[in-house]
């Protein structure tokens, strides 16, 4: 499977690109909003740090980047630091919720990337020929796969879904057959549905940026040879998306597939949605200058009114300078941007 287009958005709601296959499905998504001025590590960087406190029972040390993040070193029998030493190291993974970004010593034969975007574009295995889309029409797909990545379910091509659920210690992932389009009886009918899901497993993990423990949680009785054929099926189609280390075993005799693969990027769903499962300032904030586009782009000759809920307000108003002259630089001085009093996201006229 190689990546057969690319859609893209740059504009005052930030940046957003979206890989897809020939089939027109999402891969992988690169997703920066313009609020988000975090200086998390990311996978690919290199970063100098100072150790703070050693952590021998969890196997490594508490690190400082220069920007103030904890990063976390893991330790091995080659690796003596002390407290207050400098080093330079390699960001493994980025920081997710409850967990400190994972670097390791720099070496010689690391390959750094100058940015998180550069890392993005480095991971895939195949994007020879890759077609730049970058239309208003592709800038909605992007809306509706943002959207899409907000809800733990994934449609399966055949019918059915996907429910993935990440918990502390694992992602669960559940097959429901229901509104199938195929009624395939038996083995064979079984096992198809169980490939299909585990292919499909492997897109959403990449497109969703998940790792860590998986178990996926398969349909009906499986024999030996068929649990050998769907763990193939799974990592043949992994690897084709991704670079990232995995490793999977066949399906249990309670039909449980697990699985388990290097953590990378901070999990979009942690980007999108709070701790309570709303959507986060950054996002809402993200569907209102998108939403603000899309009227302007209709509405060429009136004055605007962008109004926001609190939350997304107050991020406004922390960038508000910023912001306001890249919605002047794009639709001129004919938008201004207030706080709701219904407490929604409204474009009206003034």
């Amino acid at each position: 499977m190689s990546i057969d287009h690319i859609l893209t958005y740059e504009g005052i709601a930030g940046k957003c690109h979206v890989a897809c296959d020939e089939t027109q499905r999402p891969i992988q998504l690169f997703y920066a909003p313009f609020s988000q001025t975090s200086n998390s590590a990311y996978p690919g960087q290199n970063l100098r740090a100072i150790v703070r406190a050693s952590a021998a029972g969890e196997g490594g040390s508490f690190l400082q980047s220069e920007t103030g993040e904890t990063l976390f070193l893991s330790h091995n029998r080659s690796v003596n630091l002390v407290e207050g030493e400098r080093c330079e190291v390699f960001c493994l993974s980025s920081a997710r919720r409850g967990k400190y970004a994972r670097v390791r010593l720099l070496r010689d034969d690391d390959v750094i990337y100058a940015s998180s975007e550069g890392a993005w574009n480095a991971g895939f295995v195949q994007i020879a020929n890759a077609k730049i889309i970058d239309t208003p029409e592709s800038h909605l797909l992007i809306d509706d796969i943002l959207e899409s990545m907000c809800t733990p379910v994934a449609t399966l091509p055949s019918g059915g879904r996907l429910t993935i659920a990440p918990t502390e210690a694992l992602v669960a992932v559940d097959v429901d057959t229901a509104g199938r389009k195929s009624s395939s009886a038996g083995s064979a009918g079984i096992q198809s549905i169980n490939v299909e899901a585990a292919n499909e497993l492997a897109r959403q993990i990449c497109l969703r940026d998940l790792g860590g423990a998986i178990v996926l949680d398969c349909v009906g009785q499986i024999r030996k040879s068929q649990g050998h054929a769907l763990r193939r099926a799974f990592l043949d189609t992994f690897k084709t998306m991704s670079l990232r280390t995995v490793e999977a075993l066949p399906p249990s005799k309670f039909g449980l597939m697990e699985i388990a693969i290097a953590w990378g990027r901070q999990p979009i769903h942690e980007r999108l949605l709070d701790d309570n499962q709303r959507l986060h300032p950054d996002t809402e904030l993200w569907q209102a200058l998108r939403r603000l586009e899309c009227e302007a782009a209709q509405r060429r000759m009136e004055q605007l009114v962008l109004e926001l809920p609190e939350d997304a307000f107050a991020l406004f108003q922390s960038r508000r300078v910023d912001y306001m002259q890249r919605i002047k630089a794009r639709f001129g001085s004919r938008i201004d941007v207030r706080l709701s009093s219904r407490q929604r996201i409204e474009v009206t006229s003034r």
